[in-house]
């Protein structure tokens, strides 16, 4: 066990070098598209406002429109990472942009994800309902123990199937055989991807912490480097450790969901 975890810590310190090289290079291109996305939610955010009493036939249209962008910046920007890791830095922004089929394949795959958020919270809700049979009062059941027993089983389970989008991308594969891919990849690969957003939320637990003990200076200093820093080298660290484990992995070309569940 403690070979593994060398190992493991081995392998994240290796993507996390090959990140920040990638990063350092190119920070003002990936920056920007993170900044395009931002502004772009800000804006759909502020608009919903002032178009609250407008005809739905102007809203629908609007929400579509915004509803693309973003999710074609999200996979150009993941595209474009790609491109840097292959050696294909000049290729054009046409070529660059997800075709509609991505696009509704993401789209197809966040409704999947957002699904199994939920049966994640009823299975949680089955699994503890014995407790309150076991003397355990029903609220602190319902209100405590079946929220932390659900986000802990999401977070596994979700960060299991939260490299869909890569496959669609990169491989041109349907919705369900990319969440099939992303179980098989990450199958073995758990304790290596938890040490990678341990070291990544690092910082946004050092500003939260300032924050709580009103150490305004640190805080600010944690926040611009959580936004400058820690936000754009996260895209590039979860490309790195894609491409990384697709290469690494020596299972079936279809995988199954059931054999890389556990």
């Amino acid at each position: 066990m403690i070979q593994f975890l060398k190992e493991s810590t081995f392998a994240v310190n290796e993507v996390l070098s090959r990140s920040i090289h990638i990063l350092k290079g190119h920070y003002f291109s990936i920056g920007g598209l993170l900044l395009s996305i931002f502004l772009l939610f800000v804006v759909a955010h502020e608009l919903t406002f002032y178009l609250e009493t407008s005809s739905i036939l102007l809203k629908i249209p609007l929400m579509l429109l915004f509803a693309v962008t973003l999710l074609g910046l999200q996979l150009f920007l993941f595209k474009f990472i790609l491109n840097l890791l292959d050696h294909k830095e000049h290729v054009g922004v046409v070529k660059t942009w997800p075709s509609w089929a991505e696009l509704i394949n993401f789209l197809g795959g966040i409704v999947v994800f957002t699904l199994a958020s939920i049966l994640i919270l009823f299975f949680a809700m089955i699994v503890c309902f014995p407790l309150i049979y076991m003397g355990i009062d029903t609220e602190v059941v319902s209100f405590e123990i079946v929220p932390n027993v659900g986000a802990i089983l999401s977070f596994f389970i979700l960060l299991r199937i939260s490299f869909f989008p890569f496959f669609i991308i990169d491989k041109g594969i349907s919705v369900m055989k990319s969440l099939r891919w992303s179980l098989a990849i990450t199958k073995g690969n758990i304790i290596r991807l938890f040490l990678i957003l341990l070291s990544l939320a690092f910082v946004s637990v050092l500003n939260i912490y300032c924050v709580y003990m009103e150490y305004s200076i640190m805080a600010i200093i944690f926040s611009l480097i959580n936004s400058f820093l820690i936000i754009p080298l996260t895209s590039v660290v979860y490309t790195v450790a894609y491409r990384d484990m697709v290469q690494e992995y020596k299972g079936s070309e279809d995988p199954s969901i059931l054999s890389n569940i556990f």
